[in-house]
């Protein structure tokens, strides 16, 4: 059986709660409008999971080994390390506990 990025973002989000590391979820997406246009949650681009520690923000995007980014996610995770954060692509909970020991 084959894990999805759902079971992995859970089992990043349950460590995180662990070790109380102050982090969130991020959703985004978009809705349709009762008029038929529609409403766009979020940034584009922007990761999964929110983690602020020692005053930087680390911005977690979890994919399923052999998955990649797409291009919004790339130009997200340029401008934020352009700004100074730290952007993690991660395929396990595993490589999120080695950064927050």
């Amino acid at each position: 059986m084959k894990i999805t990025e759902q079971q992995i973002v859970k089992s990043i989000l349950d460590y995180l709660v662990m070790k109380k590391v102050f982090h969130y979820r991020q959703n985004s997406g978009a809705f349709q409008t009762p008029s038929g246009g529609f409403y766009r949650m979020g940034v584009v681009g922007m990761p999964d999971i929110v983690v602020v520690k020692d005053g930087k923000y680390i911005g977690i995007e979890v994919k399923v080994p052999g998955k990649k980014q797409n291009p919004n996610q790339v130009e997200f995770q340029r401008q934020l390390e352009k700004a100074g954060g730290v952007y993690l692509l991660v395929t396990s909970v595993e490589e999120v506990v080695g950064y927050f020991i």
